[in-house]
Order: structure tokens, then C-alpha cells, then sequence
């Protein structure tokens, strides 16, 4: 059987260095094939964030009222 990507070589020798032909990074395939997808940037996402919910909104208290501690006189 005639297989010409295998080849034998001595068990003692040292190995032969096969040379890379690298014309593209891997960076480069992906967007080549349409295999990578972009993330959206920080600023943008905060950006939107900001204009979907108004600040007074976001520092708005949580319905809670300060009361003065008078449970503890309570208990004696």
C-alpha cells in the first residue's frame, strides 16, 4: 500500500523538521471563512446601557425609610 505522507525512518536518527508554510495567521483563516464573531465593544454596551435607564433611576432609593431604633426600648 502506497501511502506517500508516511514514511520510515531510522528509530535512533533524529527527526527530520518539516517546514511550515504559514501564508495566513489564524486570525486571518477565521475571518476568511466567516468563522469568528466580533464582541461587542465595552463602550458601546455601556453607552446603551445608559440611554435604556435614566441615572435618577438607577440611584433611586430602595423605598426604605430611616426609622429611629425603637424596638430595642421595646423589649425590656
Amino acid at each position: 500500500m502506497k501511502n506517500p505522507s508516511l514514511r520510515q525512518e531510522p528509530r535512533y536518527a533524529p527527526a527530520s523538521v518539516i517546514a511550515l508554510e504559514q501564508k495566513t495567521s489564524l486570525l486571518e483563516w477565521l475571518e476568511e471563512n466567516g468563522r469568528i464573531i466580533y464582541r461587542e465593544k465595552k463602550e458601546d454596551f455601556i453607552d446603551d446601557m445608559i440611554d435604556d435607564q435614566d441615572l435618577s433611576e438607577l440611584m433611586d432609593d430602595d423605598g426604605f425609610e430611616e426609622e429611629d431604633d425603637d424596638d430595642a426600648a421595646d423589649l425590656d
